[in-house]
């Protein structure tokens, strides 16, 4: 699978091999094709179909796992582990790999790495991460962790912030049972920087965390800074799908509407101004929504319409929205030069973009 990149480049998060920005869909990655890509803030994970793992991009907090702390503009493989799944953070990296077994390396102030309640020592290797039972799922957001194990239970640690919705802010630098998600038949856990939400197998939807620009979407009812425990949200609307991106949500509901709540200050919401949102919003789009693309350090989204057609909403100084310019735009725009590609995956950094082509 080909993965195109654009956007911010200073850090070589692009995997060109320089630091120049792009803001087109003008590079691909050569020699390289790869299963699945993570992105957290600056840099990058990816995941071969053998199951090697390469990293790219900034590394000053030993996020590339290379042994170092260098910076680096190419896919570079990660020696010493072989994964199933991967996730990147702001500064740090996890991958689970095929039994059961999760490894860290990165940034480890808020004991992202879980190596313990008095160490907060970075890590530039791939590092055992104990958790007493065999992993299924991980979901990395900005600087904490959530897994789900083979037996259906959560485990939570890191910069907790009410994001781990356990009745508390404080950090956790072990895995931390979720009791609230036990016996939920949850079908996705979503992780924004620092708010989470998760969404049931009948549609309903809960928040955590951060809500300071209104990210969870629970109205003038609860104007709570932050929330502690899983609160019923997105309560009026069928959700299909639910995505936590920067300090904002993403709702596609059964019938392709798309909502948006949260932050808005420089036009991540794509609604024509810039005020934060504290309920879900629809953005007004010209057809039914198939897919929403953003991640947990993000500012910017990309929309699958029905057609195939593929917007970029948010922001865009840096040229991720890959619209050929750098422009400030306050709503949402057709790429270019994406119809007709069979795109199976878009992946939203801080400031840059990847594309995965089949």
């Amino acid at each position: 699978m080909d993965v195109i990149t654009f956007g911010a480049n200073e850090k070589g998060q692009l995997g060109s091999g320089d630091q120049q920005q792009r803001n087109d869909l003008s590079f691909t990655i050569p020699q390289h094709k790869f299963k699945s890509i993570s992105s957290g803030g600056f840099h990058n994970i990816a995941l071969k179909e053998d199951g090697s793992v390469y990293a790219w991009g900034y590394g000053n907090n030993g996020q590339l796992g290379g042994g170092n702390t260098e910076d680096r503009s190419t896919p570079t493989l990660v020696e010493g582990v072989k994964g199933v799944q991967i996730a990147a953070g702001q500064l740090h990296s996890l991958v689970l790999t095929d039994d059961g077994k999760l490894m860290g390396f990165g940034d480890n102030a808020y004991g992202q790495l879980a190596q313990g309640v008095d160490d907060d020592f970075m890590r530039d290797v791939p590092t055992v991460i104990n958790i007493e039972k065999s992993v299924k799922n991980i979901h990395v957001g900005g600087y904490y962790n959530i897994v789900e194990t083979v037996d259906g239970e959560y485990y939570g640690w890191g910069a907790n912030n009410g994001a781990l919705g356990i009745g508390n802010s404080d950090q956790k630098r072990v895995p931390t049972k979720i009791e609230e998600l036990s016996n939920k038949n949850v079908k996705k856990i979503t992780t924004g920087s620092g708010h989470c939400l998760y969404l049931t197998q009948d549609g309903k939807v809960h928040g955590t965390g951060y809500n300071r620009q209104g990210q969870l979407g629970l109205g003038d009812k609860d104007k709570s800074m932050v929330k502690n425990n899983f609160s019923p949200t997105f309560e009026f609307l069928s959700v299909k799908d639910i995505i936590a991106a920067g300090n904002s949500t993403l709702c596609v509901t059964e019938g392709g509407e798309l909502f948006v709540c949260g932050q808005n200050a420089q036009g991540e919401l794509s609604l024509d101004d810039r005020t934060n949102r504290n309920v879900p919003t629809r953005l007004e789009l010209p057809e039914p929504v198939e897919k929403v693309w953003g991640n947990s350090g993000s500012s910017h989204f990309f929309v699958k319409l029905n057609s195939g057609k593929i917007f970029a909403c948010g922001r865009n100084e840096k040229g991720q929205r890959g619209v050929s310019n750098n422009e400030k735009s306050l709503v949402p725009e057709e790429v270019v030069g994406l119809e007709g590609k069979n795109v199976s995956e878009i992946v939203c950094g801080s400031h840059h973009t990847m594309v995965v082509v089949v």
